[in-house]
């Protein structure tokens, strides 16, 4: 396969969502669930408005955890391509650009942020 069709491959709407998704790494995303062991142990997992933060509060944190591993994908994609277990990551192989992964990243920030300060302004 020749690199224009290489190239072709990476450009197409599949694959840039593959690698969008990839970059997020939303395996990642269970550790955030810990936060419903608040609802469990405290009681209140039936009680709506605290389920909503909670909701709210797993959905910004996998979204600012999103954007670090986003973040320290594009600082690190040099050292990435030289290490054989890092090199397919989406900005490492060229699958992202570093300015789509910059817009990328400044989303997931601003998601986060947005949901976080929303509930905070609503707490207080």
């Amino acid at each position: 396969m020749g690199a224009a069709q290489t190239s072709q491959i990476r450009n197409t709407p599949g694959a840039q969502k593959s690698a969008f998704l990839r970059l997020a790494r939303p395996h990642q995303w269970s550790k955030n669930l810990l936060l419903m062991a608040a609802l469990i142990f405290s009681r209140h997992l039936f009680i709506l408005h605290d389920d909503a933060i909670v909701i709210a509060s797993v959905v910004a944190f996998c979204a600012l955890a999103s954007f670090a591993y986003a973040l320290n994908d594009i600082i690190d994609r040099e050292a990435d391509r030289l290490n054989p277990e890092k090199r397919d990551r989406p900005i490492a192989s060229g699958a992202l650009s570093v300015g789509a992964a910059m817009r990328f990243a400044a989303v997931l920030a601003a998601i986060g942020l947005a949901i976080s300060l929303y509930w905070a302004a609503r707490s207080f």
